[in-house]
């Protein structure tokens, strides 16, 4: 039996003949195009890949996410109302944690699971993305952290975030980092062309248009004298700065050089990625964000499709692009910095061709889904969540 959270992709643990039993529940919106919708899903797939029984739980997508908080609440209550129903039969209660799961959360301890608590951000965070909540602040966070100590076990997505909940008070179960992770057979650096890529090299953005996702820095290195002549830049997304975007395609100076698209499906926009020149993951620490370490969906899948990355000096992220040699780092809030970056790896298809070949290594080393489960099982085996009546060796 493995005891290790450092697992290879395709590496495997060994469970016992009794499947363990996980139900997997998130109240946040799982709309396509979604980080929290390719983690929910890709993980709940890999675990079944290695023998778990794993069920999910989240509210429907039914298209675009409806702003009105209302609506939201009654989402976030029915979801849990399902979930409270689907917890007999199940071994494991496993969170994407959210303030507002403590009664399920309490629920499922009442009735003897065990439960795990998934933490991709602090508490703090949810204000920044979620203004309207931050009356309710103090209240929220005295949930969460309930929930914390209540828990089995509690997997963080970054070491800061490891780190940052160790740090508070009556914390005492096991913490583990279990980061992000990626499907190396969607991202791959060998998916022909797609008709929506460019001809000519051009560096990739795609995400959510948000203010934290340094929009208006990369924007700004793209009208830079430094930025390289002939290199295009692609936005795929959508979001509150899609107006500063649009703007830029509709500008002279502009035109020629940003193409903008709207959110496509992943199958689409790995093809973009795995022709791209690099991609940029220039992400800024907006009220404390980044402080905890960042380890975004977009990174893993840049890397698995085989392109380099230019990424902001951030922990997490900044600290894997270093190790492995994969890509270039640029301080935050630098468009100068970018764009000489931009037009230093421009020059050099040599090192485009090396700093691509490092990339799809680490992710095929250390960033696949099958990896991460693997992690998981092995948390798993160290809590011993079974007991001998269920097959645990």
């Amino acid at each position: 039996m493995t005891t290790s959270f450092g697992v290879a992709a395709g590496e495997s643990v060994a469970r016992p003949e009794t499947k363990l039993r996980l139900l997997s529940v998130s109240v946040e919106e799982v709309t396509l195009g979604s980080a929290a919708r390719t983690h929910v899903l890709e993980l709940a797939a890999a675990l079944k890949r290695q023998g778990a029984s794993v069920e999910v739980v989240a509210p429907p997508d039914n298209g675009p996410v409806r702003r009105n908080i209302a609506v939201r609440l009654w989402r976030i209550a029915a979801t849990m109302r399902r979930a409270a129903g689907r917890l007999s039969g199940h071994d494991i209660l496993y969170l994407r944690a959210h303030p507002l799961l403590w009664p399920l959360a309490r629920l499922a301890k009442a009735r003897g699971l065990q439960v795990i608590q998934e933490v991709n951000g602090r508490e703090a965070d949810i204000f920044v993305t979620h203004r309207w909540a931050r009356p309710l602040a103090s209240l929220l966070i005295s949930l969460q952290r309930a929930q914390y100590r209540d828990a089995t076990a509690i997997a963080a997505v970054t070491q800061g975030l490891v780190e940052w909940l160790r740090s508070l008070p009556r914390i005492t179960m096991q913490i583990g980092c279990v980061s992000n992770g990626v499907n190396l057979d969607l991202f791959s650096p060998d998916l022909p062309r797609h008709p929506d890529s460019p001809i000519t090299p051009y560096a990739i953005f795609f995400g959510g248009f948000h203010p934290w996702h340094g929009i208006e820095t990369m924007l700004a290195a793209s009208r830079h004298p430094a930025w390289p002549e002939g290199v295009k830049f692609v936005l795929v997304g959508d979001g509150p700065e899609a107006p500063l975007v649009d703007a830029a395609v509709g500008d002279p100076p502009l035109s020629h050089r940003i193409i903008r698209f709207s959110h496509r499906d992943q199958r689409t926009l790995a093809a973009i990625i795995s022709h791209a020149m690099v991609s940029l993951v220039i992400i800024e620490n907006s009220h404390g964000k980044a402080e905890t370490g960042l380890a975004p969906l977009k990174l893993f899948e840049s890397l698995a499709c085989g392109v380099p990355v230019i990424v902001s000096d951030q922990p997490g992220m900044g600290d894997l692009v270093r190790k492995a040699s994969c890509g270039l780092i640029v301080p935050e809030r630098d468009p100068a910095a970018l764009a000489q970056a931009m037009a230093e790896i421009a020059a050099d298809p040599a090192r485009i061709s090396a700093l691509g070949r490092a990339a799809r290594e680490e992710a095929l080393a250390r960033c696949s889904w099958d990896a991460r489960a693997s992690e998981l099982l092995s948390m798993f085996d160290r809590l011993k969540v079974f007991n001998d009546t269920k097959g645990f060796c």
